[in-house]
């Protein structure tokens, strides 16, 4: 009976191994501290979270502030797009309630933090930011233009773009123009995506203050800005179009474009009928084909779509610069040096006008034909753009 008692019987802690009791008394110790601290740290920010909401509620703004950067360098440790979640969701909560400061304020730690954790802006940080941005008061302007600047530094530095992401740009750009901050705007709107809206601020901008014929000096600014950056092409030729449809309106340019056209219409149907009596009796001279042709004069360039008396008939009215510059993006939507560079000699005195133009045609002669720029060019366009 002794015997079978023993059997059954657990040993006794003396008889076990020295190792399997250590063993044994550490995996229970582990195991109930890991289980009290996971229920101690939900339980710990829930009730941080309820202290914010409280704070929020008795309007101590100041301490809502405090607790939710507490939340976030306790939460960056272990999960950092949480912890910048929590900060997003702060500074939104506190920016609802009218609190431009303190909720500027967590914003601009939100996207500092991205910074200097080097993470890459995606879409959501976007939206993120952009729905921030529209949160402002009317009176916050400061805390609001501060945290749309450092998160475009964000996107520059971290993101695809080095110029910083075009929609927002675009989004402070328009800001700029609604307070009729046409200088800070146009800096914003030429590395956005709105040339249309960027085309309307500049001759607005060059309406205030300035002589009509100064508007073509705004115009040129924006183009040759555009073309400095690569891949803007497209913005540029925008740009451009829409400035010289608002150019066509204003007295007293828009009589004499309509009698123009008009008089280059007549010209068309003329040469029309010519055309038609004389088809069978005059052998017309074959031409070559688009791809060996190379342009060798202005007239030639003026020659596009049979439209000659249209083009001069309109650059007889429009200032020189608005000349140049469509001149200009059709040269480089044909990749034609030569012709950039008869542009360049025929158009010199009207560009003369500002310094900064020769700068930025030999940024463009880089950009689009390959051709070397002089030394120290690129720092000299920075501190024109910046």
């Amino acid at each position: 009976l002794e015997s079978l008692l023993r059997l059954a019987s657990p040993p006794a802690w003396g008889t076990m191994s020295h190792g399997a009791k250590v063993s044994g008394l550490e995996e229970g110790k582990s195991s109930v501290t890991r289980r009290r601290r996971r229920r101690g740290g939900k339980d710990a920010s829930a009730k941080l979270k309820r202290k914010i909401e409280i704070a929020i509620q008795n309007e101590d703004f100041y301490l809502a502030n405090q607790l939710i950067l507490s939340q976030y360098h306790r939460l960056k440790s272990s999960d950092i797009t949480e912890g910048l979640s929590g900060l997003f969701n702060g500074a939104r909560d506190l920016l609802k309630a009218g609190q431009g400061n303190e909720g500027g304020s967590l914003a601009c730690t939100y996207i500092q933090e991205g910074i200097d954790h080097k993470i890459t802006p995606l879409a959501k940080d976007i939206v993120r930011i952009q729905s921030l941005f529209d949160m402002f008061g009317k009176a916050d302007v400061k805390p609001r233009v501060e945290m749309m600047k450092l998160a475009i530094q964000w996107t520059s530095k971290c993101g695809s773009n080095p110029h910083g992401d075009q929609r927002l740009h675009t989004q402070l750009a328009r800001f700029y123009d609604q307070h009729c901050l046409y200088a800070e705007a146009h800096k914003h709107y030429v590395r956005g995506a709105r040339p249309q809206d960027h085309a309307r601020c500049v001759m607005n901008w060059a309406k205030e203050g300035t002589y009509p014929e100064e508007i073509e000096l705004f115009v040129a600014r924006g183009v040759l800005e555009y073309l400095c950056i690569k891949g803007n092409f497209k913005n540029a030729s925008a740009f451009y179009s829409s400035c010289v449809k608002f150019l066509d309106e204003i007295q007293p340019y828009k009589d004499q474009i309509t009698k123009a056209r008009k008089e280059a219409a007549r010209c068309d149907e003329e040469d029309d009928e010519n055309s038609s009596n004389h088809h069978h009796t005059t052998a017309s001279p074959s031409s070559p084909s688009s791809s060996t042709t190379t342009t060798t004069s202005l007239q030639d360039f003026l020659r596009t779509d049979n439209r000659q008396d249209l083009f001069e008939a309109e650059a007889a009215v429009r200032p020189p610069l608005i000349n140049f510059l469509g001149f200009l993006l059709t040269s480089i939507e044909r990749r034609a040096l030569s012709l950039f560079d008869m542009l360049c000699d025929k158009y010199e005195i009207s560009l003369l006008q500002d310094p900064a133009y020769d700068k930025y045609l030999h940024r463009i002669a880089q950009i689009y034909f390959g051709r070397q720029a002089p030394k120290g060019i690129l720092e000299e366009l920075l501190g024109l753009f910046s």
